[in-house]
């Protein structure tokens, strides 16, 4: 019984690790699109992802501040 718990929990804990390692896979290929092709140094490419990061630190806050101070005919209109 235990044994099987622990296959489990280690199973879990595999899978997890798995999709974060995958989310990364598109990004790659337009990293090298990037590099190759429209010849952006590698600086520059993590300055677009950095960018590209920031817009997703945001949108937590500003989907609470939306929520909760803002109706949708106010949004809308906006």
């Amino acid at each position: 019984m235990k044994k099987n718990k622990l296959l489990w929990i280690y199973v879990l804990s595999a899978s997890i690790y798995f999709v974060q390692g995958i989310e990364g896979i598109p990004g790659l290929a337009l990293f090298k699109y990037m590099k190759e092709k429209l010849h952006f140094s590698p600086s520059t490419i993590m300055y677009l992802g950095c960018l590209i990061s920031v817009a997703w630190l945001i949108k937590p806050i500003f989907g609470y501040v939306i929520d909760n101070y803002f109706n949708k005919k106010k949004w809308i209109f906006i």
